[in-house]
């Protein structure tokens, strides 16, 4: 995901209080911490889909590409 696509999905799916602009025209993002949390599990299970699908895509199932695949679909559930 580039920074176009961040500020995207900030804007589109996660919750915030405000974006302004400081005194030097640099964007500030207002955010609770439980809706920062909650935005970067999302952004996570994105990059997780994401990485299983090339692994699908780029291997055969003897070599265990689905078994890997399923293993990052699956993550770290702690």
């Amino acid at each position: 995901m580039n920074f176009t696509l961040f500020r995207e999905f900030i804007r589109t799916k996660c919750q915030y209080e405000t974006v302004y602009e400081d005194s030097e025209g640099v964007p500030i993002l207002i955010i609770r911490e439980l809706n920062a949390f909650s935005m970067v599990n999302k952004l996570i299970e994105f990059e997780r889909k994401k990485c299983a699908q090339m692994v699908e895509k780029m291997g055969i199932e003897g070599y265990g590409t689905l078994a890997i695949a399923a293993a990052i679909r699956k993550g770290d559930q702690e």
